[in-house]
Parts: structure tokens; C-alpha cells; sequence
């Protein structure tokens, strides 16, 4: 705490005092060069002091040298401050290798006070006891072109600690694109301390870690991190760039580890991760926009909960991104999926819960009790759209309104499975099931979709034991128990639209109820077949079909007299008009006749159709399998005389 102190009180000095007898600004041009070396160079036609001394200033544009200056004073000559002052033009500092070093009680520092971009391009570069501090512009360490892999910063000891702190005002950047190794007898440690943003982008070897207490840290490149422990605080982020791998333990002390890409891409982090307060992985991009894959594939251990969620820094959520955790964990707390997505491939022993709209995946066991919330998801597979089983070994709790994805594969005939020790209610839960093969199954393939060791509750919502289920264009019969504690899907011969709707309307409520075209289960007069055609309930003596006569006026006849009309629900699919005589159309698997006329003997009558009138009757404007028809009786004007209409269906 008293060494950043200094700096406050240093800052203040800098920005409003006359210059020290050791602090020099560039004026660079006086000499008629760009070297450091030549007194001319620097305001008062004052010479560096090397050796811990100069405090050097970088004011205006740079004159004559177009923002550059170049180091000549010699190798690793130390200076105690490189300042960038308020106003000052965007420089590229370059030349020997310094050494940035404390002067007594005070440590060395760079600062950024424009707001300009400041670049620092030595060969070499000796941190010792130094601060970083991106306070009005960002700081860009970068290697020359020609020493891009040669390029190396130096953590130094020296009497104020082996540390190199990072700090700067919110959103700027320090950028270290060179290689960071360890001192002379240092186990280099970066402090990074302000709400600034430090991006480390290349492979480093510093071992003494990262200590995130504020801002961001971005390891852009593999091994980035070196090899010391990471830890991440409260209000911190850590954050993986651009598909890079980490290997170093990582402790999340309340921060937030982060996948943040451009857009797509993943990351890993492979080494232990243990979480010693409630801390948060997110699936965002940081800068806002994309989304983001991670994995973790290193052991968590901890007692404190995790949270996976998909929010960035300003708590705007960035959906889709997904977290694979493929190792074997001991983390014994909650880990919550806020409306992200897990894929748990290896073995976890946390309590998982699933909120928010979140999905929970994988081929893994989890150990601790799970459960999944309304409006989430269970999903088992390595990840989306493969078939696998995820296994449950401390039970899980599925709310009514939580969804299911089952796929199954016809292709190879394997299946999405939750492998749950201990009892299941699966009460209100939504099964959405997929099938990924292109073949139809030849009947009957069984699919296992759940087993339980205990006892299980409830059904899934609107699918009743042994009824049909459809999807893919393949048929499938659901039971609850086959074996005393599974459930399966069993494909059955694909059947005719009535069949498919006698399986769910009849046989799936009374197992014993005759399903033929011709059978009348409720003994109401009207047949199974008839039922469906006019959309009747066929265990209902009350509900026929929608078919109702009215007397209205048409306008085909020119006049305002009322005829007699007939509107029936038929079945969807073919949109032509009624045709011939008498009128006939067929629709899925029904032929429909239209018949009239003005006894009850003949019905030979002219019928012509109308538009629907249907006044009273239930509206099918969303009814995805019905719609109505009406038909005129053509001697029918001013309703002279008697007339009749009728309906009649036959198998085509």
C-alpha cells in the first residue's frame, strides 16, 4: 500500500511541479538526431543520468522525429521513470535495452498521461520493482519485427519485491507482446491492479503467477499465464483469447474465469482450478459481441459455488456458447447453469442445477443431486446432436415444464440416454425427441431413453403410456416401464393418418376400445372413421364432429333470400375444391361426398361450394390438421319446398 501511495503523490508532482534536477523532457531535434545520447535532444540541452536517476518525459508531438527516439546510452543503463505526459503525440521508443529500476523508496515506473498510444519496442527490457500504468492512453510493449522471438521483459527483484504491477484507468490497455521470463533470482509475479485490461500475448515463462485483483487479464496466446498460480479476486476477470490453452493452476478467489472470443473459437484450461469463494465462469465475449466454447479439462476442487453463465462485462448476456468439462472433479459445492450450456464429459462431485434456460449435456457422471428448472434443458451427448448417456448417480429433479432432448439414431440404432440412480418424476416434463439417422428403423428397434434404479413418477406431458409418437416421419410407441425401470421408444410400422389418430385418441385412453374405420366405442351412431373426419372425440357420445346446417344467404343467386348450407371440418391437405357429381374431394386417406337434394331417397340434387360460413361454430384458424368447408343446395332459394344436405365418408 505505501508503494502506490508514492505513485499517487509522484503523479501529482509530475503533472504540476517544475522538473527535477534528474527529469528531462524529449525535445528531439536539438541535436539533429533521435538519440538519447545527445544532450540537444532534451529540454535544457540536459544530459540523461543514467543509473537509477532520469525521470523522462515524452511532451508534444516529438519535433523533427516524427514520435520516435532511440536509446543509444548503452546496455541495461537504468532509469527510474518513463512518463508520457498530458498532450504528448503517439512515440515508439526503441534502442539499448534499459533497466527500469526504484530510485530508494520509490519504484520505477511507465506512464501513459496522454491519450495518445504509447509503444515501447526495445530488444530487451528489466522490470524492477516497476509499475505499469496505463492512467490516460494504452501501453503497447511489443517486440521489433526482426527480434519477434527474441524479444524478452525481464521481472527483476529488487529491494520493494520481485512484483511488476499493472494498473490504468477503466477499459485501457497494457499490452505485453513480448516474452516475460523470471529475473536474476526472481520468481516473477504479476500484480494487476487497476480496472485496466492486461493483454499477454505470447507464450511466457514467468513463474511466479498472476494476482488479478481488478480489470481484466487476457492470455491471448498458449502459456501465456506462465507457470505460477493465477488467482482471481472479487470484481476480476481472467479471461482466455483466441483458442488458447493454459496449463497453470488457477484459483478463483470470487472472480470470473472467462472464454471470451472475437467470435466463436475455444479455449482450455488444463491445469487445476480450485474455487475458494462463489465465483463465476462466463461464456461471452468480452468485448460484447459473439459467442464463446471453453473447456475445461484440469480437476476443480473447492467448497464454494460456480456459476456458468453467458454475460459480459456490462452484464449483457451473449447466448450460445458452450463449457465442456471433461476431467474428474472434486469441487463439492453447487455448480449453477444460468442459462448457459454444460457439458459435464467427465466425473463431477457438485450438486448441479440447471435455471434460467440453461442446458446441461454431456457423457459424464455427476455424483452431487441435480436438478433442472422450468424452461431449461436436459440434453445427454458429448455435445448437441450426438447420442449418449449421462449418468446420475445422486438422483435428479426435473420440474414440470423442463425439456427433454432425446435424440435417437436410426442409423446405428443408439440413443440419448439419462442413466439415474435412485427414484425419477419426469411429472410435466416436455420430451422433444430427434432423430440424427437417415434410415427409416425396421420394426421393432427399441430405444432406451431413461433407467432409473427406483421408482418412477409421472409421464411426460401429452404423452400417455403407450401412445404414438411422431417425429422424423417415423412412427414410435412410448412406454414407461419396459423392464420394470426403463424407458423406451419402440418404432412401429408407419401407419394412415387415421390409424396414427385411433393409436392417440382411442387406444392410448382405452386400451380395450374397438379402433377399426367401423367401430363405435362410445355408441353414439357414428363411426371411428366418421369421427375423425368431421373431427369428433370417438369416446364422446356428445361430440359427433363439427357439421352444422344453417340457412343464410350466399349472394350466388343474386337476391338477399336465405338457401340451405352445409359446413363440415375436414381434414387438411388438399386444397382443391369439392368437384363432380355428386361433389368429392379426398383428403388423407377419407374421400368426402357432398350430397343434396329434396327428399330423403335420391339426394341427386345440384350442390355447389360456398365460401365457409361459420357462425358459432369453434375456430380451426390454428388447427393444424382441420379446416371447414361449406356447400350450397342450389334449389334451395327462398327455401321453397323441402331440401336436405348431407356428408359422407368412405375409406378411398
Amino acid at each position: 500500500m505505501k508503494t502506490r501511495h508514492h505513485l499517487v503523490v509522484l503523479a501529482a508532482a509530475i503533472a504540476t511541479s517544475t522538473l527535477h534536477a534528474n527529469e528531462v523532457t524529449w525535445d528531439g531535434g536539438g541535436g539533429g538526431s533521435w538519440d538519447w545520447g545527445v544532450a540537444e535532444n532534451w529540454t535544457g540541452d540536459t544530459a540523461l543520468e543514467t543509473n537509477n536517476n532520469s525521470i523522462i518525459h515524452f511532451a508534444g508531438d516529438g519535433l523533427t522525429t516524427g514520435g520516435n527516439c532511440w536509446n543509444n546510452t548503452g546496455n541495461y543503463n537504468s532509469f527510474h521513470q518513463i512518463i508520457f505526459d498530458a498532450g504528448a503525440a503517439s512515440f515508439v521508443v526503441q534502442g539499448d535495452p534499459p533497466i527500469l529500476s526504484p530510485n530508494g523508496s520509490t519504484g520505477s515506473f511507465v506512464v501513459n498521461n496522454s491519450s495518445n498510444d504509447q509503444t515501447l519496442s526495445f530488444y530487451r527490457l528489466v522490470f524492477s520493482g516497476a509499475t505499469l500504468n496505463a492512467a490516460e492512453g494504452n501501453l503497447y510493449f511489443n517486440p521489433r519485427t526482426s527480434e519477434i522471438n527474441n524479444e524478452y521483459m525481464y521481472i527483476d527483484p529488487s529491494s520493494l519485491g520481485d512484483d511488476l504491477r499493472v494498473t490504468g484507468a477503466a477499459g485501457k490497455i497494457v499490452a505485453m507482446n513480448g516474452i516475460i521470463t523470471n529475473g536474476s533470482g526472481s520468481t516473477g509475479r504479476i500484480l494487476q491492479e487497476g480496472p485496466n485490461i492486461l493483454k499477454l500475448g505470447r507464450t511466457n515463462s514467468f513463474s511466479g503467477g498472476v494476482v488479478i485483483s481488478n480489470g481484466v487479464v487476457e492470455a491471448q496466446s498458449s502459456g501465456a499465464l506462465g507457470s505460477g498460480t493465477s488467482v482471481v479476486q472479487t470484481n476480476a476477470w481472467l479471461s482466455l483469447q483466441e483458442s488458447s490453452v493454459e496449463t497453470n493452476p488457477v484459483t478463483l478467489a470470487g472472480g470470473t474465469l472467462g472464454f471470451h472470443f472475437n467470435n466463436g473459437g475455444s479455449g482450455n484450461y488444463q491445469g487445476p482450478i480450485n474455487v475458494t469463494a462463489s465465483s463465476t465462469v462466463s461464456l461471452a465475449n468480452y468485448y460484447g459481441f459473439g459467442n464463446a466454447n471453453g473447456v475445461i479439462s484440469g480437476s476443480i476442487s473447492g467448497t464454494e459455488d460456480i456459476t456458468v453463465n453467458t454475460l459480459d462485462r456490462s452484464g449483457t448476456p451473449q447466448p450460445f456458447g458452450k463449457l465442456f468439462l471433461t476431467g474428474v472433479s472434486t469441487h463439492s459445492a453447487n455448480l449453477n447453469i444460468a442459462g448457459s450450456s454444460v457439458f459435464i464429459n467427465g466425473t463431477v462431485d457438485s450438486s448441479v442445477s440447471v435455471t434460467d434456460g440453461g442446458q446441461l449435456g454431456g457423457s459424464g457422471t455427476i455424483q452431487g443431486a441435480a436438478s433442472v428448472g422450468a424452461s431449461s434443458f436436459l440434453s445427454p451427448g458429448v455435445d448437441n446432436f450426438n447420442t449418449d448417456t449421462l449418468s446420475f448417480t445422486g438422483g435428479i429433479t426435473l420440474a414440470a415444464g423442463a425439456t427433454y432432448y432425446a435424440d435417437i439414431n436410426s442409423d446405428d440404432a443408439s440413443s440419448d440416454v439419462l442413466n439415474v440412480t435412485g427414484n425419477l418424476d419426469i411429472t410435466g416434463v416436455v420430451l422433444t425427441p430427434t432423430n440424427l439417422g437417415t434410415a427409416a428403423p425396421a420394426p421393432p428397434v427399441v430405444y432406451t431413453l431413461a433407467t432409473y434404479t427406483g421408482t418412477l413418477t409421472g409421464i411426460f406431458a401429452g404423452r400417455p403410456e403407450n401412445s404414438l409418437v411422431i417425429f422424423g416421419g417415423q412412427h414410435f410407441r412410448i412406454n414407461y416401464a419396459t423392464g420394470g425401470n426403463s424407458i423406451t421408444l419402440t418404432s412401429v410400422v408407419s401407419t394412415t393418418a387415421f390409424q396414427d389418430w385411433a393409436n392417440s385418441e382411442i387406444a392410448a385412453v382405452d386400451p380395450l376400445a374397438n379402433t377399426t374405420p367401423g367401430g363405435d366405442p362410445d355408441k353414439d351412431g357414428s363411426s371411428n372413421l366418421a369421427e375423425f373426419a368431421f373431427r369428433g372425440d370417438p369416446l364422446s357420445g356428445s361430440d359427433q364432429g363439427l357439421v352444422r346446417m344453417f340457412t343464410a344467404d350466399t349472394s350466388l343467386d343474386g337476391d338477399t333470400s336465405p338457401e340451405l348450407l352445409l359446413t363440415i371440418a375436414i381434414r387438411k391437405g388438399n386444397p382443391a375444391a369439392f368437384s363432380g357429381v355428386p361433389l368429392e374431394l379426398a383428403v388423407d386417406g377419407v374421400v368426402y361426398q357432398i350430397q343434396g337434394g329434396t327428399d330423403l331417397v335420391s339426394f341427386n340434387g345440384s350442390v355447389t361450394e360456398v365460401s365457409p360460413v361459420t357462425d358459432g361454430m369453434p375456430d380451426l384458424s390454428a388447427d393444424p390438421d382441420y379446416e371447414y368447408r361449406s356447400f350450397h343446395l342450389d334449389s334451395s332459394n327462398g327455401l321453397v319446398g323441402r331440401g336436405f344436405l348431407r356428408a359422407v365418408v368412405q375409406n378411398p
